[in-house]
């Protein structure tokens, strides 16, 4: 488990013990780094700041590099001051103020971006079971837990009446109101019903990152979370799921897909396959390929659709209805993420400054070894000389400064790598040498040549594993 400490936005700490997800390729607790006002490339360098399709690329207006300063006539000081103002005022048309330009000379520019609407198929999916409730939260306290399930939700069949994916909006916009909730929970091998009524809090749903494969989807004003089935229970009239799938049938894959002609909206490179299929280890896909349609609003949606054992092939294009009341929070920006430039005043800092990155570089490679040693990293999380060219590209467009700091990484790794005990590296020379001190004789040239052929197949396999990652793995070929 992995203890974390920390401050919410509104100032109140926390001390939380988390048990990392190890289902992919890499030990992980869903956090990411914080970003920034500043607007970045998206997809390819020197590639557009918005997303093609949103209402922040209807407004054409906004570049690379520029910072948000002022929102709504308020103005903007961190990326959760703009994430609040984003989700509180997700319904109206915002005039956003940037500043453009070097240092010395700055510009400001206005533009005003519209309100985003979420894209819908028409499909309304079964809800699953709460898989957590956040602690002290309004479910907490009417002793939800998490193994229930919400059927009703004031009344209205969740499911049916009311789509499980409009609910994080439906809680907030009743916030300091009283909800009523009717749940179901396993007593003795037994489903029974229960009612509580709770008060939800003004937070608002859809600010979360699903970039991790079965993501559930959370409620803040409420303080649980959930997974979206992939089994259909209402079709929507006139939507463009409407006559093409029907109730009780269900969703084995979903892929969303460039239609004929468009142009490549980063996504691919980004993200890689925007393909997600249901499978008994991970049946939860819904939620997640949801929120990358509001992310990839030019993209098309390919369903697999399976009823009565068999199963064909759906293509729809998820529509935004004028009529509805959800907005999606993210009008369609990329920014940078969050970075802070240290810069020594001296001489001598500047060399401390070196050795302490240095230290910290070694020790970083020496627990990634480990990581790879005790099973919590893959061995498909290692790059290649192609991986690395490609790294070096990305920090070579960021200036002379990113570059020399990779270039000195890379030259630490290969230090840290050269001195592992293993034969025909220097390592492996130090271990022989050790052994020569220890016993006052040399090993015997039959043990020499062993180890010596031994290590050359490691080295030369770990080489052959590396480039086959680079070409078959890492490019989105077969893992």
């Amino acid at each position: 488990n992995v203890e974390i400490e920390g401050i919410y936005r509104d100032g109140r700490t926390f001390k939380k013990t988390l048990t990392p997800d190890k289902s992919d390729t890499r030990r992980m607790i869903g956090v990411a780094p914080a970003w920034d006002l500043r607007l970045a490339s998206f997809g390819v360098e020197n590639g557009p700041c918005t997303v093609a399709g949103t209402p922040a690329a209807d407004a054409d207006g906004f570049q690379a590099k520029d910072r948000v300063v002022e929102v709504g006539g308020e103005p903007v000081k961190t990326f959760a001051e703009l994430q609040n103002l984003l989700t509180d005022r997700r319904g109206e048309e915002l005039e956003f103020i940037v500043e453009r330009g070097a240092d010395e000379k700055k510009d400001r520019v206005a533009i005003k971006v519209a309100p985003n609407r979420f894209r819908r198929l028409g499909l309304s999916m079964d809800i699953e079971k709460i898989s957590a409730i956040e602690t002290d939260s309004p479910a907490d306290q009417v002793q939800l837990k998490p193994g229930d399930k919400i059927a009703k939700v004031d009344g209205k069949e969740v499911g049916k009446e009311i789509d499980p994916i409009e609910l994080p909006d439906y809680f907030q916009s009743r916030h300091g109101q009283n909800v009523s909730i009717e749940y179901t929970r396993e007593v003795d091998g037994t489903k029974k019903s229960f009612t509580a009524d709770l008060t939800p809090r003004n937070r608002t749903g859809w600010t979360d990152r699903f970039e991790l494969k079965g993501s559930p989807l959370s409620v803040p004003s409420i303080g649980v979370a959930y997974h979206i089935t992939s089994r259909v229970l209402e079709v929507e009239p006139g939507s463009p799921a409407d006559g093409k799938i029907a109730a009780d049938e269900s969703i084995t894959s979903i892929e969303l897909f460039l239609p004929p002609n468009a142009k490549d909206d980063g996504f691919s490179m980004a993200l890689g396959s925007l393909k997600f299929e249901a499978t008994e280890k991970q049946p939860h896909i819904w939620a997640q390929a949801f929120w990358l349609m509001q992310m990839a609003p030019t993209r098309h949606v390919r369903l697999t659709v399976a009823s009565n054992d068999k199963t064909r092939v759906v293509e729809l294009e998820p529509a935004r209805d004028p009529k509805s009341s959800m907005f999606f929070p993210d009008r369609g920006f990329v920014f940078d993420d969050e970075s802070m430039i240290q810069k020594a005043a001296t001489v001598g800092a500047a060399f401390e400054m070196a050795a302490d990155h240095a230290r910290s570089t070694g020790v970083e490679i020496y627990l990634t070894l480990r990581s790879l040693v005790r099973r919590d990293l893959s061995f498909k999380e290692l790059h290649g000389p192609i991986g690395i060219a490609k790294v070096a590209h990305q920090f070579a467009s960021q200036g002379l400064s990113p570059l020399l700091l990779f270039l000195g990484f890379l030259s630490v790794n290969l230090a840290v790598l050269n001195f592992l005990p293993i034969p025909v590296l220097d390592g492996g020379h130090m271990v022989f040498l050790c052994w020569e001190a220890v016993t006052r004789k040399r090993p015997s040239e039959r043990v020499l040549i062993g180890a010596t052929y031994c290590g050359m197949a490691f080295v030369l396999g770990l080489m052959v594993l590396v480039i086959y990652l680079d070409l078959f793995v890492h490019t989105g070929g077969p893992k």
